[in-house]
């Protein structure tokens, strides 16, 4: 008997080792299951934010012509956190000052937390853009209203997936890589002075490129300048990094060097005007050549760029 009950107790023991080996194959297949399934929701998700990423960027570039126009024009621009631009000085409603710092965010307004994005649409219709027209987003725990520019199908939300877009001109704006030339330090200094951040920044700008070629992005220039957050962003709005040059540009002619019509240089701004009618104002330079191509200045837009 004693022998029989061994070889139960063993059986029971091998058993009891086997249901246990199966429960924690069990669980680790659940496991596998769940992330499996979190895996694919998180690349179905991926994709799906990125194709409305890329219908927000071919929206801007599809519709944009349409507000080349004096009273359209406007409707490219972004305005941060200000809902209502027209309003003058007005403080900050509690829809346009979501994040609650008592500060109207514009341009620097982060773009996920815009109010008026640019191409901001009129969701409810009503012709008018207001804070009707905005959007709630959570994040979290948190909730809060923004603007969109557009809305694509989605298979999550019944009212579809929005995107917000920010339009911004760089030709308005300092292309920082130009090629050197002896005006763009001096540029680079009057213009970091003028927006209260001092001359000698503009200066590292010029000569952190020279030393060790041009800038990628803002955030390439932070980090190789070594500026800090708030002054990055205060450069924003009018540094480019990338730009067209024009490599036929002309030099202005020095008053002390332009010629009247019989040829000869007039002596003061008081001499004969007729004699100006027909002076020399400007002469073409040749360019320094970059590559086996002429350099070239890139222009910048002075009817949409920034007072400074």
């Amino acid at each position: 008997m004693n022998g029989k009950n061994s070889q139960s107790g063993i059986v029971l023991i091998v058993i009891l080792g086997v249901l246990a080996l199966l429960v924690i194959l069990g669980i680790l297949f659940s496991m596998l299951a769940t992330m499996e399934h979190s895996s694919s929701k998180s690349h179905v998700d991926y994709v799906q934010a990125k194709l409305v990423a890329q219908s927000g960027i071919h929206y801007a570039i599809a519709t944009a012509r349409a507000y080349f126009t004096p009273n359209k024009i406007d409707g490219l621009k972004y305005y941060g956190e200000d809902i209502n631009p027209t309003d003058g000085d007005k403080p900050a409603s509690p829809e346009e000052d979501q994040d609650g710092d008592g500060v109207l965010q514009t341009f620097d307004c982060p773009l996920g937390r815009a109010a008026r994005p640019s191409l901001m649409k009129d969701t409810n219709n009503d012709g008018r853009i207001d804070a009707k027209d905005l959007v709630d987003v959570k994040k979290g725990s948190r909730q809060y209203k923004v603007g969109a520019s557009g809305r694509v199908p989605s298979q999550y939300n019944k009212d579809g997936d929005y995107f917000a877009l920010k339009v911004d001109e760089l030709s308005s704006r300092l292309y920082v890589n130009m090629d050197d030339h002896p005006h763009l330090k001096k540029i680079l200094e009057n213009l970091t002075e003028e927006i209260g951040l001092g001359r000698e920044l503009g200066a590292r700008i010029f000569d952190e490129k020279t030393r060790n070629g041009n800038y990628i992005s803002l955030k390439d220039l932070k980090s190789r300048v070594k500026i800090s957050n708030s002054d990055s962003r205060k450069l924003e709005p009018y540094l480019a990094f990338y730009g067209w040059c024009d490599t036929s540009v002309v030099s202005p002619t020095p008053l002390s060097g332009r010629l009247g019509r019989t040829g000869a240089k007039p002596p003061t701004l008081n001499s004969d005007i007729e004699s100006w009618s027909e002076m020399r104002i400007a002469e073409a330079i040749k360019l320094p050549m970059k590559n086996s191509k002429p350099a070239g200045r890139a222009p910048v837009n002075v009817n949409t760029a920034p007072k400074e």
